[in-house]
């Protein structure tokens, strides 16, 4: 989950209009790619997030948009592909002779809400603030940083107020919430000496 959350935030700043020119790259002859999150959001911007193979190499992805007309500029293992009205962002994970793979970050027209949060969390200390949803859960992760002891332990109070049971697990404390029609846990790592810990709403669906 760590390496997808980086590798989408790395992607956020070039994710700000629609996943139009994400339609070309997928019609170039020997790209594939397939939905990995449904309904993702991204520090409140909907996104599509994919994982894709291609038979056509970055070499040979760049001369397929440089033929349609796309403009496009590679950085290290990202390839950032726009037009007029839209981005979208390759990122390159593997490689094995003139095959490519990895993930693809289009921003999306959509309209996505968030899980409500039940606790009050100070928003400027928000790094990161992820939903996606899969079969069976919907998870809304958020990164907070340069918290308090005092800060962090008045948010403990509120969940232990809130939950009706609390378990361990490997990094975290997971509160199991009472009156909910789905069941609603939230997962808190601990604070480090910096104050930044991890926050995760998960609802089943």
């Amino acid at each position: 989950m760590n390496k997808i959350i980086i590798i989408i935030l790395a992607s956020f700043l070039s994710v700000t209009a629609n996943s139009a020119v994400c339609q070309q790259i997928r019609a170039i002859e020997g790209f594939a790619a397939a939905p990995l999150f449904s309904n993702a959001i991204i520090n409140g911007k909907p996104l599509d997030y994919y994982t894709f193979a291609s038979d056509c190499g970055t070499g040979c992805l760049m001369k397929a948009l440089k033929k349609k007309g796309i403009a496009y500029s590679l950085t290290g293992s990202n390839l950032s592909i726009f037009d007029k009205s839209s981005v979208a962002t390759v990122t390159i994970d593997s490689t094995y002779k003139q095959s490519i793979a990895g993930y693809m970050t289009c921003s999306s027209t959509a309209k996505r809400s968030y899980v409500p949060n039940p606790v009050s969390i100070n928003n400027n200390k928000v790094s990161l603030d992820l939903q996606t949803e899969d079969y069976k859960n919907v998870t809304r992760t958020i990164n907070m940083q340069g918290y308090s002891k005092s800060e962090y332990a008045r948010l403990l109070t509120q969940l232990n107020k809130l939950s009706h049971n609390v378990e361990s697990s490997i990094g975290f404390t997971n509160y199991i919430l009472k009156s909910s029609r789905s069941q609603k846990v939230i997962k808190i790592s601990k604070l480090s000496p910096r104050g930044d810990f991890i926050f995760i709403i998960e609802v089943s669906k």
